[in-house]
């Protein structure tokens, strides 16, 4: 009983203090903030139709279990409104991190005396401290681990992602409570780029800030020769009414310098020609496409650490370099069937067949590995590396490769990436998650060790990353109901 109250106290507290912005209130956020994320929540509950919704019909007969039965009727009244916890929920909320140790949600009040009795209700439940007054202001802890200090204009919820005492923490709180407007984050440019953002919720992220395993990978996207440290990223996320979410990333140099290198990045692929947009199976689960020049490609494949080992591999068998170099145009690549352990298709443009005249070489090389590879037909050949066959070969100046038992059988009917094809070539980078087919597939693919929530999962069509030049990325997740806002279908 008492975990239930916990969960249902812990998710009512938050929906409540997520949802504020004005200089005010903003000026709490520290200047050296790696992340502050502006969420309006005000639109996206009204997007989702929260009051009407099957998850509110929930909260509310789970109200009954989690809240002393003498305070459910205060507590159902600050769900059905919740300006009556003296916050202005017309205000986004500002949720930020400070060098990925301090975590805190700024929002903006608008009745000190209203906040102060919806605090002293959370403590007759047992999940708060009652508020009491420090250096000008009113403070108390919620789940014996967040701090929380309000006065007149901010309510500022902080905890330690490190393990920070909570004395630390509260103290913490009340300097920044107290800081002056030009040593805050609404006095730096980073600020200035996170409101230019549209969108429900809008994201401003110091690359410099990132742990090293993110930053590594990270650096194999960013444009070579581009610190880290002189990138900004702005993200907005933006819930329509059409059953998608639309998220839009954007690099942004810190330096004149920087922003140069992002800008050159751009000659290094061109808009996609759509070559092979008929090239697609009807067990397709992923396709990514880009037109680029085979050189580049290389060096950046090289520096994927996996792919390093996989081109180690195939050296072994044939000079996959080369074949590489000699790509110039579109490059195509299917994942089908199974996202676990997927077969794969593989196309890219040539601007010169030279490496054909290697291949009786290669075959006589590669024997010393045990590796062994047969003519199927014309320029067409297939490769056995130990229990693994591939398929490979030249067809009209198109290189084409794939794993022996892929799906290679294409209709015009099944083809899913026609209604893209405008979008597809204005892109330099195309990619196409079929989603649908996973669910119906009975798959369950894996992000960060965990398995996608299963009601969105049932929901979803597709995922589409379309790239239009070095420094903007654009995802649309879309939903198989196109008629209702995304969020509603959700909640």
């Amino acid at each position: 009983m008492k975990k239930i109250r916990f969960v249902f106290m812990l998710l009512l507290v938050v929906a409540v203090l997520c949802s504020c912005t004005n200089m005010d209130y903003q000026k709490v956020i520290p200047a050296n903030a790696s992340l502050v994320m502006k969420v309006d929540l005000g639109s996206m509950f009204k997007k989702a139709d929260f009051q009407h919704s099957e998850t509110m019909k929930t909260l509310e007969q789970a109200l009954s279990i989690a809240v002393k039965k003498e305070d459910t009727k205060k507590m159902k009244a600050y769900m059905e409104d919740p300006s009556a916890m003296g916050l202005d929920f017309g205000m986004p909320a500002y949720i930020f991190l400070v060098n990925n140790e301090l975590g805190g949600i700024t929002i903006k009040v608008s009745n000190k005396n209203d906040l102060g009795k919806f605090f002293q209700s959370l403590q007759k439940q047992g999940i708060a401290t009652k508020p009491v007054e420090k250096d000008g202001m009113m403070c108390g802890t919620l789940f014996n681990e967040i701090s929380y200090s309000y006065d007149g204009t901010a309510c500022l919820l902080m905890a330690s992602l490190k393990g920070r005492s909570g004395t630390t923490v509260s103290r913490l709180a009340r300097d920044l409570m107290n800081q002056k407007e030009d040593d805050s984050f609404v006095n730096t440019e980073a600020y200035s780029r996170l409101n230019d953002v549209n969108g429900d919720v809008a994201l401003y992220l110091n690359v410099a800030s990132l742990p090293q395993e993110v930053m590594t990978p990270l650096m194999l996207v960013l444009p070579e020769k581009l610190n880290p440290t002189e990138v900004d990223v702005v993200v907005g996320l933006t819930f329509e009414d059409d059953g998608k979410a639309l998220l839009k990333a954007r690099v942004m140099g810190k330096t004149d310098e920087a922003n140069e290198i992002i800008d050159g990045a751009d000659d290094n692929w061109d808009e996609i020609d759509g070559e092979f947009i008929n090239k697609v199976s009807d067990k397709m689960l992923m396709w990514f496409c880009a037109n680029v020049k085979g050189e580049w490609l290389l060096e950046r494949l090289k520096g994927i650490p996996t792919c390093k080992e996989m081109l180690f591999m195939m050296e072994r068998a044939i000079d996959i370099e080369q074949m590489l170099k000699a790509v110039d145009g579109d490059i195509a690549v299917e994942l089908q069937k199974d996202c676990r352990q997927p077969e794969c298709v593989a196309y890219a443009e040539l601007k010169n067949t030279d490496f054909l005249e290697d291949v009786d070489y290669w075959r006589s090389s590669m024997k010393d590995y045990g590796i062994t590879m047969t003519t199927l037909s014309k320029d067409m050949y297939q490769l056995n590396i130990e229990e693994k066959s591939y398929v490979w070969g030249v067809e009209k100046q198109n290189l084409f490769m794939a794993t022996a038992a892929a799906e290679r059988q294409y209709t015009e009917k099944e083809n899913l990436l026609k209604p893209y094809a405008k979008q597809m070539k204005e892109s330099k980078f195309f990619g196409y998650i079929n989603l649908a087919s996973m669910v119906k597939e009975g798959l369950k693919c894996h992000s960060g060790g965990m398995i996608m929530e299963e009601k969105l999962m049932k929901v979803m069509k597709t995922l589409v990353v379309t790239v239009s030049s070095a420094n903007e990325m654009t995802l649309t997740l879309e939903l198989q109901n196109d008629n209702e806002n995304f969020l509603k279908q959700l909640f």
